[in-house]
Order: C-alpha cells, then sequence, then structure tokens
C-alpha cells in the first residue's frame, strides 16, 4: 500500500531504535521523497523534549541521521550532556543523559534520556526511564481511577519488557477477594468491561493497560506514615514468580482469603 498526498510525517524516535524496521515501512508506503522528522513528546514530562530537523529518506546516508535530535526550543537545560552514572556530573566524552532542568537528578521517577554526539546534532539512542510506546504510562492515575470499583479489593500494575528490552507493556494486577457472586472466571469479562469503560471515559483508551488479570486474594499493604498502601513490589515479586495463579487456585489460600473477607465484614 503506497500513500498519497503525505506532506510531512513524523515519527518518535522513543517508540522503536529498529533502524532496519522504519527503513522498510518508508520504502513499503512510498515515503522516500516527503520530508520527516523526530519528535519526542512525553504529556508526564512537559509535552515536546526532543526534535529534528526536516529530513527526506533517499539515501542510505539519510537513514543512519533518522535518528538525529536537538532540544526542543524553549525547554531548560544547562547545554550538556550528563555522565550516564547518573551523579549529575558532566558527562566525559560523546556519550550522556540528556537531562531537562525540570527533571530532578535522583528523582525515583527520573526521566533521563541517553544521547551521543554527532557534529552539531544528537543520535538519540534509548531512554533509561520505563515507558510504553515512548511515553510515560500515568499508572498510578488509572490506579486511582478503578479503585472505587466494588469488586476491586486492591490492584497494581507490573511492567514487563519486550524482548529488545526498550519497550514495555502493562499488565493490571486486580485482587478482587472471596466474592460470593459467582466463579471469578465467569465474572472476569464484566470486570473487565468496567474498568474499559472507566478508563475510556475518565482518560482515554490509549491509557487501558496491555492486559487484565483477576485474583481471588487480598492484595498485601505496607504502612507508610499513618496510611496504609499497597505493596507494589509484593504484587511483582508474586506475579513474576507465578504465586499469584498458583494461590488463587489452592484451596488453602481461597480459604484464607474467605476468613479475611469474613473478618473485614465484622468491622
Amino acid at each position: 500500500m503506497q500513500f498519497k498526498n503525505v506532506k510531512q510525517w513524523f515519527k518518535n524516535p522513543a517508540e522503536s531504535n529498529d533502524m532496519q524496521g522504519w527503513n522498510d515501512f518508508i520504502k513499503q508506503v512510498g515515503l522516500q521523497k516527503v520530508f520527516s522528522n523526530n519528535i519526542t513528546i512525553d504529556p508526564g514530562w512537559g509535552g515536546s523534549l526532543l526534535f529534528s530537523i526536516l529530513l527526506k529518506f533517499k539515501q542510505e546516508e539519510d537513514f543512519r541521521k533518522s535518528f538525529y535530535v536537538l532540544p526542543t526550543p524553549g525547554i531548560q537545560w544547562d547545554q550538556k550532556l550528563k555522565n550516564i552514572n547518573q551523579s549529575g556530573q558532566d558527562a566525559n566524552g560523546n556519550l550522556g543523559l540528556f537531562l531537562p532542568d525540570a527533571i530532578k537528578i535522583n528523582s525515583e521517577q527520573m526521566m533521563s534520556i541517553l544521547l551521543s554526539t554527532r557534529e552539531t546534532q544528537f543520535q538519540y539512542l534509548s531512554s533509561l526511564a520505563v515507558n510504553r510506546y515512548g511515553q510515560t504510562y500515568p499508572s498510578a492515575q488509572v490506579l486511582l481511577a478503578i479503585e472505587p470499583l466494588n469488586f476491586v479489593e486492591t490492584c497494581s500494575f507490573v511492567s514487563l519488557a519486550d524482548q529488545s528490552g526498550q519497550q514495555y507493556q502493562y499488565y493490571l494486577l486486580v485482587c478482587v477477594g472471596a466474592k460470593e457472586d459467582g466463579n471469578i472466571v465467569e465474572n472476569s469479562r464484566e470486570w473487565q468491561d468496567e474498568i474499559n469503560k472507566t478508563v475510556t471515559r475518565g482518560m482515554g483508551k490509549y491509557f487501558l493497560s496491555d492486559n487484565t488479570l483477576f485474583y481471588a486474594l487480598y492484595g498485601r499493604k505496607k504502612k507508610e506514615g499513618d496510611t496504609y498502601v499497597i505493596d507494589e513490589k509484593w504484587y511483582t515479586n508474586e506475579y513474576l514468580q507465578g504465586r499469584l495463579y498458583q494461590k488463587t487456585n489452592d484451596p488453602i489460600f481461597v480459604s484464607l482469603a474467605a476468613i479475611q473477607q469474613w473478618a473485614g465484614d465484622q468491622l
């Protein structure tokens, strides 16, 4: 299929750095003579971070420049790449981290982008932050949206890297406790529909999880100050080791969940 009447197209270099894949795509749809540029946009970090000058992919040399970028005009940064050890020191040599002033050094959610100097531009290499399709996934906001649903006892996300190690999928893990309204398999479709409607209505379809799994258990919480919050590390470890699936199919843990349900009803 050939695209027609295309004046310009752009891509996010964070979405994929498969140069051969982009090369094949451009030739397949006939975009060799159309101007293109890179734009790295992340709403979680203030909008546009990087862009590139317009380029046509006519020769092999053009593809080598297809990941060249520059800081977006107006973005505040100190004009120097930072050391890849994340110390905040200036980089030694051509390889370093791009850190706008708005992003705090050593923050747990630090969005750092690995670049290398190429002539008067930079070459985009990768992002050190966990992202989905090149953008920060607002997992905390999605959880806040679905936690009030009446079948949700606790919930959390686990992020899983693909084979390249650069793209992540987000699995929503929902503990529904010991429900009395039927088998978890029979109810899961209805629960999934309600979650999808809630997220789509409040945030948009883009923010739906890549997969949703339900467990007839009670998720662990930990104390932080005067409140109890979801223990995300427990969720991640239990899922990756297969224990959530094992427990939700183990009569002993099913009985324990029923006891927890009864004890909660007595309070």
